[in-house]
């Protein structure tokens, strides 16, 4: 895997969250949107959203009701920060400098990375959630706007 092979912009095809166990779900619905951002010197930026997520009853946020931020926070995802390639091993490290879940920020998250048939598929390392362990999967296909 070279660096090149993964600069650009990428768009969300799925999310699956896998269990060890063999539970599975999709953390952000059956119909995910998103873009992920490698730029060549190192700069990444990650989006990723349930395309069917409830309006907020307000458009003054400051209205919002706990059940509606609850929803949008849980319905939502996004983080910033720098990354780097282990070439030799397919491992992409993301130092996350800003981002929604603020115990991830200042922290590595390793993601194991595959391209076939022009889609980047990036895995999680194991981590624990609901008593289980769990992986994520997160499929992209380069933008239509890429320029490579």
């Amino acid at each position: 895997m070279k660096r090149k092979m993964l600069t650009g912009v990428w768009e969300l095809v799925s999310c699956e969250a896998q269990s060890a166990d063999g539970e599975s779900f999709l953390p952000y619905g059956q119909k995910p949107v998103g873009k992920l951002i490698y730029t060549d010197d190192g700069h990444l930026s990650v989006i990723l959203m349930n395309s069917e997520r409830a309006i907020f009853v307000s458009d003054d946020i400051s209205k919002a009701s706990a059940d509606e931020i609850a929803a949008a926070f849980g319905s939502f995802d996004s983080y910033s920060g720098r990354w780097d390639l282990d070439e030799e091993a397919g491992r992409i490290e993301h130092f996350i400098q800003a981002g929604r879940i603020p115990n991830w920020v200042g922290k590595t998250h390793v993601r194991y990375c595959s391209v076939d048939e022009g889609c980047l598929t990036l895995a999680t390392e194991e981590f624990a959630m609901r008593d289980k362990t769990w992986r994520v999967y997160v499929k992209w296909t380069r933008s239509r706007s890429n320029v490579a």
